[in-house]
């Protein structure tokens, strides 16, 4: 599946004094667009689908600046997706040869990831 997601951010950050800092960030995206291609090798079935939806995005950062030069930081960052479009299938050999049909394609996805970093900035 491949995504196409133009989105707006809403991003800022606060300081507790001169050592530590959080950083955020949340979007949205009402045009979703997602392509999706289905090889089935062995069954000789091709897949194709299409759709349009939103998406959220989100990221949490706390950095901790114990020098002038080194820091560390703790993160998590966020997607989620969810579209709603049709497929086309179609079996292009073997005994259904030529058979298509046409279905609803639903895909819904969802991606948080941490981070930890240990840096020297300059």
């Amino acid at each position: 599946v491949s995504y196409t997601i133009p989105f707006a951010e809403l991003s800022g950050l606060y300081r507790f004094g001169s050592m530590l800092s959080l950083e955020g960030a949340l979007g949205y995206s009402p045009l979703v667009q997602s392509k999706d291609r289905d090889d089935h090798l062995l069954r000789f079935k091709l897949s194709e689908g299409s759709g349009n939806g939103s998406a959220w995005l989100f990221d949490l950062a706390l950095r901790l600046q114990w020098t002038r030069h080194w820091f560390a930081a703790i993160g998590v960052s966020g997607l989620f997706i969810d579209t709603d479009g049709t497929q086309e299938q179609r079996f292009y050999a073997g005994e259904y040869t030529g058979y298509q049909a046409t279905i609803d394609q639903k895909i819904t996805s969802s991606q948080t990831s941490g981070t930890l970093e240990i840096g020297f900035s300059f």
